[in-house]
């Protein structure tokens, strides 16, 4: 579901702890729609330097979601931005990002963009999860197999961002992976089996979609049929977010599942 955006002339009451971290704000640009933070505004202060700030009202429901994405920052750095500061006043938790003069990725097929993905998503394979209250795959995805046995495919001990929305990929000198609000302890192949749904989603046929998927060396090595576990899964629970929540890209992301879940069975 999108999240009503609000604006910077509702955070008077935090201006003098923002510019206490960043300067005078001589002015803001405001960021698009997006589905998890009641803010995201580009601020330009007085020293010439720009910081993405993001955030929600502390009693909204996914607030805890801020405190996710501080506490993982530091073991992300090779794939994401810097977190500089964060505030937490006025009845706000807001976080600020060192900027990125970057675009959110294009995934069709033949995108330029692609390559870059594929680094950023192999430079994160060789991170561990860190020892923090993550959320663990087998859990997330628990509801949606047959066999609970099934979800020791999804265990282990890599960190996962598993939101591959092209706007959560930020293309600028290299790719940067923004917005860890969903960041997971689990298999490596996880985040490059999500990668390849969405790429089917923005256009690519099935074959190439695995086969960007598989470039990644955790993907590749998969067991079979726990991929194929995992994508009935996804069918599953992109079924029911697109019913609950019906929206263009949200069926076309279930039809991507539907579509590989039906190939990898048949």
């Amino acid at each position: 579901m999108v999240i009503e955006r609000a604006s910077w002339d509702e955070l008077d009451a935090l201006t003098d702890a923002i510019t206490a971290h960043c300067g005078p704000v001589y002015y803001v640009t405001p960021v698009g729609s997006g589905f998890n933070s009641q803010l995201a505004i580009i601020a330009h202060t007085e020293n010439g330097t720009r910081v993405f700030i993001k955030g929600l009202r502390s009693d909204h429901p996914r607030a805890r979601t801020q405190h996710t994405e501080a506490t993982i920052n530091p073991y992300v750095h090779a794939v994401a931005p810097q977190l500089l500061w964060t505030v937490n006043a006025a009845g706000w938790d807001l976080l600020g990002f060192d900027y990125i003069a970057g675009r959110s990725a294009d995934f069709t097929p033949g995108s330029a963009d692609l390559p870059a993905v594929v680094d950023c998503l192999r430079q994160l394979q060789t991170i561990s999860a860190p020892d923090l209250p993550l959320k663990r795959a087998e859990h997330r995805w628990r509801n949606y197999v047959d066999d609970p046995a099934d979800l020791e495919y999804f265990a282990g001990n890599h960190l996962l961002h598993t939101d591959f929305n092209p706007d959560n990929i930020l293309v600028a000198d290299r790719a940067y992976l923004v917005d860890w609000a969903w960041a997971t302890r689990g298999a490596a192949w996880i985040d490059p089996t999500l990668w390849a749904l969405w790429l089917i989603a923005t256009g690519h046929s099935l074959d190439q979609a695995e086969q960007q998927a598989g470039s990644l060396s955790s993907w590749a090595a998969a067991p079979a049929q726990a991929v194929t576990t995992f994508i009935r899964a996804n069918h599953r629970l992109w079924a029911e977010i697109a019913t609950d929540d019906p929206d263009p890209w949200t069926a076309r992301v279930a039809d991507a599942a539907k579509r590989w879940d039906y190939h990898r069975s048949a």
